[in-house]
């Protein structure tokens, strides 16, 4: 019977995965595209203030949550009577 945790496939599809990933890699495939207009330079400080902008923004809307509802959830405990 063939299931996922038989052996042979714990052992196949890694080893296929791997294979699959490397292989551009190892093959040295590489498609060069020269610079148009559809293009984005990545040497300008445009792209690094975009960059530490985007990182900016993932980072306090990681945070966002709880300090949005931290008061939130204060609020109602302390209806209920209950403190820290």
């Amino acid at each position: 019977m063939l299931s996922v945790f038989s052996l042979w496939l714990m052992f196949l599809i890694p080893q296929a995965l791997g294979l699959m990933w490397l292989s551009p890699i190892i093959a040295g495939i590489q498609n060069l595209v020269p610079p148009s207009l559809g293009t984005f330079p990545v040497t300008t400080p445009l792209f690094a203030s975009l960059l530490v902008g985007v990182i900016v923004i993932v980072g306090v809307l990681t945070f966002f949550p709880v300090l949005s509802l931290g008061p939130i959830v204060e609020h109602f405990l302390m209806r209920a009577g209950t403190t820290f």
